[in-house]
């Protein structure tokens, strides 16, 4: 089986043998119908925390991380 791993801008092509070869595919999850509002909603109300806004004061520096490459996402939002 030939795999082609992103490398720079473009691909490193390797042969991997199929006896070693399991192919593990993601399962579909339907995108959101408003991601704002979801995005919006998490920060309100997140999982086993008090709201971002209840956590940090006025002056507070915060961060918010994306996906990489490394993760099939639409990075273009």
């Amino acid at each position: 089986m030939t795999v082609n791993l992103a490398y720079g801008s473009g691909h490193l092509p390797i042969e991997v043998p199929d006896d070693r070869t399991t192919v593990i595919e993601p399962a579909n999850i339907d995108g959101l119908a408003d991601e704002q509002a979801a995005l919006l909603d998490a920060l309100q109300k997140p999982i086993g925390s008090r709201p971002l806004l209840e956590r940090i004061s006025p002056d507070t520096k915060i961060c918010i991380a994306f996906t990489d490459i490394t993760r099939a996402t639409p990075n273009d939002r």
